[in-house]
């Protein structure tokens, strides 16, 4: 019961850390998810993300860190050393994205 009270308590006071992880096959539109949440006047202007990109939001109390992971086929096998940690993951999914999956 107490320790309800407390985290009632705490989060009257405190900001909530959030972290999400937007993955996805190339050109799949993660760049432009992450630029649109964050209101990124430059929105439309957008090249190919190298490794990845880290962006953070707040809204309200919610502090929210986006990664934006590269979708080439040599940062994939990072996808899951900075899932790991995240409490949301996103997967961005484009059309084209379907005759990609059939000719790898």
């Amino acid at each position: 019961m107490f320790a309800k009270f407390v985290t009632w308590l705490k989060s009257l006071f405190y900001k909530k850390e959030l972290q999400a992880c937007l993955i996805g096959l190339q050109n799949a539109g993660k760049t432009t998810l992450t630029n649109a949440l964050c209101n990124d006047p430059d929105r439309d202007n957008t090249i190919p993300t190298i490794g990845f990109n880290v962006r953070e939001v707040t809204k309200g109390k919610v502090n929210l860190h986006l990664w934006d992971l590269g979708g080439q086929n040599k940062f994939r096998n990072l996808w899951e050393r900075y899932c790991n940690d995240a409490q949301c993951i996103v997967y961005s999914y484009g059309r084209w994205n379907c005759f990609f999956l059939f000719t790898m």
